[in-house]
């Protein structure tokens, strides 16, 4: 049963990624306020529903709205990195995000281990082979600097979720999760309409599925982590949702939205996939 949820997990985690893929093959790089509140949304339904009660306290408030700001930041600038790039290239660097709370643990005394030492000099091989173009190939920097904003959008949840838990321990884990997404909800909504406007409904439409089920499956991914950390070694665990996810974007990039990388950025995905191993053991 676990390892069918951490199965589960695999599949969910990298299908938030490549779903966004047909919204921004028909909305370009427009609409990602519009399609961050629709997914928020329904990530708030997830949890209202698979909650057990809820219980305020305005101590977690200013965590949850670090959280909501992080999650704006990820889910916007994922969307735009897609539209600009490539999927499998974008996810690579959005997972790359794991090094921002480690930074953060180290910050707070926790040890340097040589894994650690192992996937840093990986992630540097992957990231020199990723941004190497081929003869006469143009790089794309706009796509770069999304794909980064996102990665750091995604270590910054990690991180104000690890400060949640630092001070409130197992409680109001729930309660969090819904303010923060709620939050982010409201936020992009205004944001939308401010921004997109008119083209609101548009991308409403073109975006409801699509964000809806990124949503559903952001939370399932949270509530299926949480139940496996405490029957799982995350030495096991993690590593096999990190590399997991990563190559079924690659394979699902390549051979269903056909994205061709080249050979310096295959050779820079495969280090990619040994770095956040490592990184995670």
């Amino acid at each position: 049963m676990d390892y069918l949820l951490l199965i589960s997990v695999i599949i969910l985690l990298p299908l938030q990624s490549i779903i966004k893929k047909p919204f921004t093959d028909k909305a370009g790089s427009n609409g990602s306020f519009t399609f961050t509140a629709i997914l928020s949304l329904a990530a708030v339904v997830f949890f209202v529903v698979t909650g057990k009660g809820f219980e305020w306290n305005s101590g977690y408030l200013p965590y949850a709205i670090g959280f909501a700001a992080s999650y704006i930041a990820a889910n916007v600038f994922a969307v735009l990195a897609i539209a600009t790039g490539s999927v499998s290239l974008s996810s690579l660097i959005i997972k790359f995000s794991l090094l921002l709370p480690t930074a953060y643990g180290l910050l707070l005394g926790e040890g340097i281990s040589t894994f650690f030492i192992v996937g840093i000099a990986l992630l540097i091989v992957s990231m020199l082979l990723i941004n190497k173009p081929e003869k006469d190939e143009k790089f794309s920097f706009k796509w770069l600097i999304f794909a980064l904003l996102s990665f750091v959008g995604n270590g910054m949840c990690s991180i104000t979720q690890k400060m949640h838990q630092q001070n409130f321990g197992e409680l109001y884990k729930n309660e969090f999760m819904i303010v923060a997404v709620g939050i982010s909800f409201l936020v992009s909504v205004v944001i939308a309409l401010a921004v997109e406007r008119k083209d609101v409904v548009k991308y409403s439409k073109i975006g409801l599925i699509p964000a809806a089920v990124c949503g559903l499956a952001n939370g399932i991914v949270n509530l299926f982590v949480m139940i496996l950390n405490n029957r799982i070694d995350a030495s096991i665990m993690f590593p096999l949702i990190s590399a997991g996810g990563i190559i079924i974007i690659y394979l699902f990039s390549k051979f269903f939205y056909k994205e061709q990388l080249t050979k310096y950025q295959t050779a820079g995905l495969l280090f990619g996939i040994a770095s956040v191993v490592f990184l995670n053991l």
